[in-house]
């Protein structure tokens, strides 16, 4: 009886920390994130190429922090380049 009320806390846990997510971020975090798969074997799994895992995981972690509260990272670039071609 305990292991299954476990179970029902475990699952309804990783509903609440994957809402907002479609099904194929959510696929790539549980395969990776939560269960360390890496991310060829997780295209394997899914039948989808390793870019798309990357891409879902990369929009996956993004989607999280925003839903987290955590800025979002700004894009980095040489400011000396853009200020050398303006002047």
């Amino acid at each position: 009886m305990a292991a299954r009320l476990d179970a029902k806390r475990d699952v309804r846990e990783l509903l609440d920390t994957t809402a907002g997510l479609n099904d194929g971020e959510r696929d790539v975090v549980i395969l990776c994130l939560m269960n360390g798969i890496g991310q060829e074997e997780a295209a394997k799994t899914l039948g989808v190429r390793t870019g798309t895992v990357k891409s879902r995981l990369h929009r996956a972690r993004a989607k999280l922090a925003k839903m987290n509260g955590a800025p979002e990272p700004a894009e980095q670039f040489d400011t000396t380049i853009v200020e050398a071609r303006v002047s």
